[in-house]
């Protein structure tokens, strides 16, 4: 059996611990939401929501999700680094070590 596995909350404590060295500005309130900090309500249209205007700044989307842009970094960290936030092997090394090959026809 080939495995790997990635820690999404210790990806997540990091960007929260320094933010800036990811490029990310707001790690307090939602991108998009309503009420209290943005994600009271979720980021639906009946709602009549906030949007920011900037996505990149933000790590988190609404209440429960991240950005685009913080789940993008998550995937890079995961696909192509050998990092604390992936072991034993990261996915690209998984991905090649797979028994299984896809085959076009």
């Amino acid at each position: 059996m080939i495995y790997s596995l990635g820690n999404a909350y210790y990806m997540t404590y990091t960007m929260l611990k320094d933010p800036s060295s990811f490029g990310i500005k707001n790690i307090e309130k939602a991108c998009c939401g309503k009420g209290w900090p943005n994600a009271e309500k979720a980021c639906f249209i009946n709602y009549n929501p906030n949007m920011c205007l900037k996505r990149k700044e933000f790590l988190f989307w609404d209440m429960y999700h991240p950005t685009e842009y913080a789940s993008r970094l998550a995937t890079f960290a995961l696909f192509n680094e050998n990092s604390s936030f992936v072991t034993s092997i990261n996915f690209s090394q998984l991905a090649q070590a797979s028994p299984i090959k896809l085959v076009l026809l």
